[in-house]
């Protein structure tokens, strides 16, 4: 279902919703209805082995967030991800096909 390769630019998606200079603190959690130690926390936590409703959740908001919200950065997001703004665009179509059946295996 996903790569290897799709599995660590979902990991680097959700490290730079992070750690990166997208997302002021003040907005954060206003933005991503989830507070930045959550998504952190599940980051680091998340195996990339499977996505249930959680994982499901987290990364679609991380993707819409990153390639939609007006942040004006999306030159570092690429040279940071070291992938073209299109391949995440792809990367999101691809998960929001995902419906959640409990558990979806790679």
């Amino acid at each position: 279902m996903f790569s290897k390769e799709e599995i660590l630019l979902i990991k680097g998606c959700l490290n730079e919703a992070v750690n990166g200079e997208y997302f002021d603190d003040e907005e954060f959690q206003t933005i991503f209805g989830f507070y930045r130690d959550e998504i952190n926390d599940y980051m680091n936590n998340w195996s990339g082995e499977y996505f249930d409703a959680r994982d499901l959740t987290f990364i679609r908001v991380t993707l819409n967030q990153l390639l939609g919200y007006p942040h004006g950065k999306k030159d570092t997001l690429e040279k940071n991800l070291n992938c073209k703004i299109s391949i995440i665009h792809e990367l999101k179509e691809k998960v929001s096909q995902l419906h959640d059946p409990g558990f979806i295996y790679r």
